[in-house]
């Protein structure tokens, strides 16, 4: 098994005004016994985001995000070939953008934003997955929804003693459509560093999705050809845990 992260940030400040992104990318692949290569993990994410500062902690914003993947994914389960790919880059992809108040308190490692303004698109640009299956209409390569969003982002180094440091960061992120209010877009990304003499690595990974949107096979019948027809699709909650050892570098520290 091989995993690999990559974190990049770019952080502007001039008086009032600033101007930050992030792009979060990670990928892991595990080869069995038969053979056959399996994802581990598969995530890419591009932030970007301006503020005012209207006050000490508080500031207003604009947003826009995209989250997809690099490489087709399978349904392991019944497909262990890898045969038939349900998602691929920018298959689906999904994009935010809103305007919100930014409450943020950098000595605490926390950042909050409430954006009653959001708009939000699924995209699925290839033509052989099922777009239904991501909340997409039937034909069609992109779904617009309407609603609220909520983000906390919490970074931290935690201990910072001799070679040896131990750092946290957490993403959690809500939305819910205007037309189904209530009924929330969850996303947690939870990340522990343990680094030692700068280069020898430790992270765990802890990941949770739930979108009503997404919908994945409940009933299903065998059929007599031996291949398998979906009678019932729900959404479900996804979740990925990850433990890896390996060599990391910091380039620099960041605020």
């Amino acid at each position: 098994a091989a995993n690999a992260a990559l974190g990049l940030f770019a952080d502007y400040r001039k008086g009032q005004h600033y101007w930050l992104s992030l792009l979060d990318a990670s990928y892991g692949i595990n080869r069995i016994e038969n053979g056959i290569s399996q994802k581990l993990q598969d995530y890419l994410e591009l932030n970007t985001k301006y503020g005012y500062r209207i006050s000490e902690h508080f500031s207003a914003t604009f947003f826009a995000e995209a989250i997809s993947q690099f490489t087709n994914g399978f349904d392991y389960k019944s497909d262990p070939l890898a045969s038939n790919r349900i998602s691929a880059f920018m298959a689906p992809a999904f994009l935010s953008q809103g305007l919100g108040i930014v409450y943020d308190r950098p000595s605490w490692g926390l950042y909050t934003r409430v954006a009653p303004i959001t708009a939000r698109q699924i995209i699925v640009t290839v033509p052989d997955i099922d777009e239904t299956q991501f909340g997409v209409d039937s034909g069609k390569t992109l779904q617009s929804q309407y609603g609220a969003s909520l983000r906390v982002d919490y970074r931290k180094e935690l201990v910072s003693y001799n070679n040896f440091r131990l750092g946290v960061e957490s993403r959690f992120s809500l939305f819910t459509d205007f037309a189904d209010f209530g009924n929330f877009v969850t996303n947690w990304r939870n990340k522990v560093n343990f680094n030692v003499y700068k280069v020898f690595t430790i992270s765990i990974i802890a990941h949770l999705i739930y979108d009503p949107s997404v919908l994945f096979p409940d009933q299903t019948q065998l059929n007599p050809d031996g291949t398998t027809t979906v009678l019932t699709s729900v959404p479900k909650v996804q979740f990925l845990q990850n433990i890896g050892f390996g060599i990391g570098y910091q380039i620099t520290k960041r605020k």
